[in-house]
């Protein structure tokens, strides 16, 4: 999987300020086209899911919990959203 620049940016941003347990929004590209599986998985990974668009869902949790996503190999890109939930 690849990370968008300012998506990691972002990610070591959070990290450095001990902001990294508070829900972020994000982009996840799917290499494939997703299906319920998919789904259960993220929400298992800790995420929730806030849209379904073709192969891009945008999900939001907290960047501990990111690891699990890094696992799925259906997953092949990561993208900081312009919306950050915060607590």
């Amino acid at each position: 999987a690849r990370l968008d620049p300012a998506f990691e940016m972002n990610l070591m941003r959070r990290f450095g300020e001990g902001k990294e347990g508070n829900p972020v929004s994000f982009f996840i590209r799917f290499q494939e086209p997703p299906n319920d599986k998919d789904g259960k998985f993220v929400e298992a990974a800790g995420f929730a899911i806030e849209t379904r668009a073709g192969y891009v869902w945008a999900v939001a949790g907290p960047l501990t919990s990111l690891y699990r996503l890094l696992e799925y190999d259906r997953i092949i890109y990561y993208e900081k959203a312009s919306k950050v939930r915060t607590k």
